[in-house]
């Protein structure tokens, strides 16, 4: 990584845009029947003098949650609409909030008191909008939420 926290780099048909994260978060909410663990990033980077922000989220459903097995686990969110809970469950802010779709997430290790995740999803479509792949290689701090009710 070439930031300390770690980046959001765009791959647009164009050319690369990366971003340096200002912060990059996992948080744990326990709903009654079912943990959601939630990825958020979010970054800058400076353009001809200009300061431009970007972020994405991205979150997973699971039956229970265990810290000590976070590192190895892959979770796949093909779509950025769920359509079993009627609800985003991934976006990424890029001049505007975006589908992230085909979002793959790994966590890969153990960094200091975070966890080293590498993320990956498309931006677009394959009619008018060019595809744009969206890669994250960060440093997440692990939040936990209380009880969701």
């Amino acid at each position: 990584m070439t930031e300390e926290r770690g980046t959001l780099t765009f791959h647009h048909p164009d050319g690369d845009e990366v971003f340096a994260l200002l912060s990059a978060t996992m948080t744990v909410t326990r709903h009654p029947d079912e943990v959601e663990l939630a990825f958020y990033v979010s970054g800058e980077c400076r353009n001809e003098g200009r300061r431009q922000l970007t972020n994405a989220e991205v979150s997973v459903f699971l039956t229970e949650f265990d810290a000590a097995t976070l590192v190895g686990r892959r979770f796949e969110v093909p779509q950025s609409y769920d359509e079993a809970r009627e609800d985003h469950v991934s976006c990424v802010y890029y001049f505007e909030h975006n589908d992230l779709n085909r979002n793959v997430v790994e966590i890969v290790g153990v960094v200091g008191d975070g966890y080293r995740v590498q993320w990956s999803g498309e931006m677009g479509d394959d009619g008018d909008e060019a595809l744009s792949r969206v890669v994250i290689d960060a440093v997440f701090d692990l939040l936990t939420r209380p009880v969701a009710t």
